[in-house]
């Protein structure tokens, strides 16, 4: 529960931030939406819930929020529930739109500068008065909600020193505010009512078991082997009345768990640095609670909290300013503040050279093959990786360098115009003379041109030029005038396009070099992020940070905006990966990022305790590198991205033609069969350890065999149900040819996975004469792609999702219906999926080219989220969400605090003594 909920418009969005800032500051707990989302009814679930538990609400009051239809329903809901309302006055044109609730309430005025400090006081001291009575209505009134949603389920009551706590504050809560609802009056005279009739059905059956005994022992005097019989008797009633009380027990601990794993969801929507604090309650929810719903949340966190891999630290706090990485993302050079470029080895973060030259002009620039390092500047040199020293040939004063696509030529930017040399030999090319170096080169077409962007003459006025030079020769084959005052930001690496940005707030441009034109206006680019735009390395994305500090993704072959990723605070740096599918981001939240260019989805989060001054991107995306700026924490922490969620690796291996995943026998070996051919790839290395040209053999026959199965609409059973006797039912279904391959049997040959033309895989019962036991319903004309697990307990299936174009991954346990994984969204197709011979990972096979292998069990899920944290909760936390319940470390092996050791000993001599608040009032 929050201590309070802010309410305002997204045109207030600046005070309400500062207002967030400062209330938590000052020990408040705040939950306020701070994404920019449409409204939609899920996202109005979470609103009305934060509410629900919230202890009071601040009301931000302008001529926006009194306009707001978001505004309004926010306030009506708070109303409804009787939550105390703060209303703070903003300045008002006039008060006649202010909603009822608020009219009648004492406002706080907010007036200038100097007057925040003290509306903020006033604000404080308003929560802090009868807080007690506060945190009782809405501790009472989450348990109400619960209990009137679940039907008013008897078993949700209060009882013991519970109900007459909550009977004295509804007798004490007459004329306070907020005051008790109609829900609290229901809830807390139910609990009393119920609690009478157990007290009654109590003293009945006392009363009974008294004169049972008095009966038994009438009938002992007279006959000893009845006595013995009844005693018998009452033993097993005794074991029976403790084997309830266990299930009682049981049925408490899953509500806490389930409430823990409710909590840990919606916590990283409050900011970033509470992602540890979620990942500890999905832990603690996870050991508690079985549900899908504990394990939809702990996947929501694992999807965006990092796996750090080693950490770099800079001489003298120095300043990381950009960054660039092999292809393979091994290596990784950094331009620091003091001029220096520092290359690491990105898996151990060994330093491996140090380039000084206090006019360096860039990170160092690898070439397509990772074979040489080029570091700009005055005192310009090439590096051979192999070995980290320089080529003896002398290079003139660069300010910019770049890699032909294939990496056989480079082209230097020098004082003179411009430089190209052959890369075997190291040969120059061409030397081409120009009046005004330009600022940034690229290879264009196939005729082995150079794009040149030449930037303005301020002195003269004259125009900006695209240049076009022919290679050997360096003759200029065409010039493109560009009308206007503007920069040269960026030129595609294929040439094709470059980005020019104007001045005074006017839209950037986009030109063709081809057709020597504009081919799109551009937004107003931001003046605050050092790269205000970026090109893919395949020239297929352009992203822009624009002034409304969001980063535009635009797609360069159809000059669409495909996405629009929003940043809370002013960006630092920006990295594309080379297809443009995924983006790094870094800023002023302290936080840096990963997010899937496709459907905007946040991949994962790394936060600083600065400003993130340069992120970097490996070119597969697999590695996400962040510095901060001068922070004694050094360069930054090399992550590995949990892409599209949870997963526990992922295996690159190229677009293939109808793929399909399998495991070894031993688990050690993931192999993807294809129209083509066969990989073989070492699990966990990931490493493809062998490539065939022959398709696997046994996939054909197979699907022969499901078409047996399935010939003529009917299921002739006797093979496949060997182990349960000769059963031919009629499946009752039509099947399309086309379907067949997507067949599958269960290993203990009981079930039967059966695709219809109907969009839904349907599975049938052999033990049940062939009755379909499970339905999965698609929303596409393709049917899914399914498999069973080796023990034939789980069953799962793909479905295309038609909000986000994706697939989704369902788990459903069998012989019963009920969902119990909830796996990611891809936003590609799935083509094959299996399980790994011992049950605990999914490996599925992508169109996108990547294999993502998912953790499955509990037990795996709560050692990966332990691995990637670096402390257990702290007893405010503890306190907050556990109650008085004995301390247990949450992840033992790492810190705990100090006031709580104490309590370790206790738990760990007698483990079975652990019981939650809601375990021991069930007790």
């Amino acid at each position: 529960m929050a201590d309070v909920f802010i309410s305002y418009s997204r045109k207030d969005g600046p005070l309400a931030q500062r207002l967030n800032q400062a209330l938590a500051d000052r020990g408040k707990d705040i939950w306020i939406d701070l994404e920019d989302i449409p409204p939609s009814a899920e996202w109005m679930q979470r609103i009305r819930a934060a509410i629900d538990g919230s202890s009071t609400i601040v009301v931000l009051l302008s001529d926006h929020s009194v306009s707001s239809a978001i505004c309004g329903e926010e306030i009506a809901h708070a109303a409804s529930r009787q939550k105390r309302l703060v209303p703070v006055s903003l300045g008002l044109a006039s008060d006649a739109a202010v909603p009822e609730p608020l009219r009648r309430l004492n406002w706080i005025i907010a007036g200038g500068e100097d007057a925040f400090e003290a509306m903020v006081s006033r604000i404080v001291e308003t929560l802090d008065t009868d807080l007690a009575h506060v945190d009782a209505h809405t501790r009472i009134l989450v348990r109400a909600v619960e209990w009137e949603a679940r039907g008013r389920d008897p078993s949700f009551l209060l009882r013991g020193s519970d109900l007459r706590e909550a009977e004295q504050w509804l007798a004490q809560a007459g004329g306070k505010t907020p005051s008790a609802t109609d829900l609290h009056t229901q809830y807390i005279h139910g609990s009393r009512a119920r609690q009478g009739r157990r007290l009654r059905v109590l003293a009945y059956s006392s009363m009974i078991a008294l004169a049972i005994s008095i009966v038994l022992a009438v009938f002992a005097f007279l006959k000893r082997e009845d006595a013995v019989v009844q005693a018998q008797s009452a033993m097993i009633e005794n074991q029976r009345a403790t084997t309830a009380l266990k299930s009682a027990v049981s049925s408490a601990r899953q509500m806490l768990g389930a409430k823990l794993a409710v909590q840990a969801e919606f916590l990283p929507a409050t900011g970033p640095k509470t992602l540890p604090r979620a990942a500890l309650l999905a832990i603690e929810g996870l050991r508690r609670d079985s549900s899908s719903d504990a394990d939809r949340a702990a996947r929501h966190i694992l999807a965006i909290l990092p796996r750090t891999r080693s950490l770099i630290h800079l001489d003298n706090s120095d300043v990381a300013r950009s960054m660039h990485t092999t292809p393979d993302g091994g290596i990784v050079s950094v331009l620091t503040g003091s001029g220096a470029v520092i290359v690491f080895d990105a898996s151990t973060g060994v330093k491996l050279t140090t380039i000084r030259d206090r006019e360096a002009r860039g990170p160092g620039i690898f070439s397509p093959d990772g074979k040489w390092l080029i570091s700009p500047g005055r005192a310009t040199q090439i590096y051979d990786t192999a070995t980290w020293k320089p080529i003896p040939e002398a290079l003139p004063d660069t300010s910019s360098a770049a890699f032909s696509p294939k990496g056989d030529r480079l082209m230097l930017i020098t004082a003179e115009g411009m430089s190209v040399l052959e890369t075997a030999t190291w040969r120059r090319l061409a030397s081409i003379s120009c009046a005004i170096p330009p600022t940034m080169v690229a290879e264009y077409g196939i005729g082995r041109s150079i794009v040149a962007a030449i930037p303005e003459d301020r002195r003269s006025n004259a125009p900006a030029m695209l240049a076009v030079y022919t290679v050997p020769g360096g003759e200029q084959a065409r010039v493109t005038r560009c009308e206007g005052v503007g920069e040269w930001l960026a030129v595609s690496p294929d040439g094709r396009h470059a980005v020019r940005a104007a001045f005074d707030d006017k839209p950037a441009q986009l030109w063709d070099t081809k057709e020597s034109r504009i081919a799109i206006s551009l937004i107003p680019l931001s003046r605050n992020c050092p790269v205000r735009a970026m090109f893919s390395a395949d020239s297929s994305t352009l992203a822009l940070v624009a002034l409304d500090e969001c980063v535009h993704i635009i797609d360069t072959a159809t000059l669409f905006e495909r996405l629009i990723i929003p940043q809370v605070e002013a960006l630092g740096a920006i990295a594309l990966s080379s297809d443009g599918a995924r983006i790094a981001t870094g800023g002023y939240d302290d936080t840096a990022r990963v997010w899937n260019t496709h459907d905007g989805h946040e991949l994962v989060r790394q936060t600083h305790g600065d400003y993130v001054s340069a992120v970097g991107l490996s070119p597969d995306g697999s590695t996400m590198l962040s510095g901060m700026n001068m922070s004694n924490d050094g360069l930054g922490i090399f992550v590995d991205i949990v892409v599209d969620g949870s997963e526990d690796g992922i295996i690159p291996h190229g677009k293939l033609d109808f793929p399909r995943v399998s495991w070894s026998e031993d688990g050690s070996q993931i192999r993807i069969a294809h129209d083509t051919g066969e990989l073989t790839i070492a699990w966990p290395a990931g490493q493809i350890t062998g490539r065939t040209s022959k398709p696997a053999s046994d996939y054909e026959g197979r699907q022969r065999m499901y078409r047996e199965i399935l010939a003529h609409n009917t299921a002739e059973f006797d093979r496949w149900a060997a182990n349960t006797g000769p059963v031919k039912p009629d499946l009752g279904i039509t099947l399309d040819r086309e379907y067949h391959e997507y067949i599958a049997a269960s290993p203990d040959n009981r079930y039967l996975a059966v695709p219809t033309p109907a969009f839904r895989v349907e599975v049938f019962d052999a033990q049940e004469r062939g009755a379909c036991i499970l339905a999965v319903t698609h929303e596409a004309n393709t049917p899914g792609v399914v498999a069973f697990s080796p023990d034939s307990a789980l069953f799962v299936s793909t479905s295309i999702d038609p909000i986000r174009h994706g697939c989704l991954l369902q788990a459903h346990e069998l012989p019963g219906r009920q969902q119990r994984i909830h796996l990611p969204i891809s936003t590609f197709g799935i083509a094959g999926i299996a399980f790994s011979p011992d049950g605990s990972h999914l490996a599925a096979c992508c169109d996108d080219g990547y294999t993502r292998i998912y953790l499955l069990r509990r037990e795996d899920l709560i050692a990966e989220l332990s691995h990637r944290l670096r402390r257990n909760l702290t007893a405010n936390e503890w306190q907050r969400y556990l109650g008085a319940a004995p301390y247990e470390p949450t992840v033992p092996g790492l810190p705990i605090p100090v006031e709580m050791q104490g309590m370790i000993g206790a738990f760990e001599s007698n483990p079975g003594a652990y019981t939650s608040p809601a375990e021991s009032s069930a007790k």
